[in-house]
């Protein structure tokens, strides 16, 4: 019902601009909504490889695996899901300035009620920022939409075993 009520909302707006519209409009126009923002949190920040040795910075090519839990708040917050992400190391730390690529990512945020899955290209820096598209989710997250921007303070990596996640779904 709330589709037949925002497609006859649309198909009015055309008719007063006086212009006809073919179907695809129609179908933007009724979905476009605003967009809203979430940030979490992450703590006990740490990133693993057989590939690499303790106390070596690691170097290109090689894969490891990320994982931490998510809280609401920075401080005290209540874990609200769990984060494990594929890492590959795309240049060597230390080799390249701080804002240039360091890793190829894809994440996978485990929340009680679905998952979202996220990809994209963190920096080089030792927190390293990265921007990422929201490429898919489960369970109540099926067809979210969006990015996010991920810093990330892994402990191996001289971090003090932190995240920030802020989320933009639209």
């Amino acid at each position: 019902m709330k589709r037949g009520v925002s497609l006859i909302g649309t198909a009015a707006a055309v008719a007063v601009a006086g212009r006809s519209a073919n179907a695809s409009e129609v179908e933007v126009a009724s979905s476009a909504k605003p967009a809203t923002g979430l940030t979490l949190h992450g703590r006990a920040w740490r990133i693993a490889s057989r590939d690499v040795e303790r106390g070596v910075l690691p170097p290109v090519g090689v894969r490891m695996l990320t994982r931490g839990e998510l809280v609401d708040k920075p401080v005290k917050g209540r874990k609200v899901a769990n984060f494990f992400a594929t890492y590959h190391r795309l240049s060597a730390p230390g080799k390249v300035a701080s804002h240039e690529p360091g890793s190829l990512e894809l994440h996978t945020f485990v929340f009680s009620d679905g998952t979202i899955i996220g990809s994209g290209i963190a920096s080089a820096a030792s927190e390293s920022e990265g921007h990422f598209a929201i490429v898919g989710g489960t369970g109540k997250y099926l067809g979210v939409k969006g990015a996010y921007v991920a810093t990330q303070r892994h402990t191996e990596l001289g971090g003090d075993g932190t995240a920030t996640f802020t989320f933009t779904f639209v």
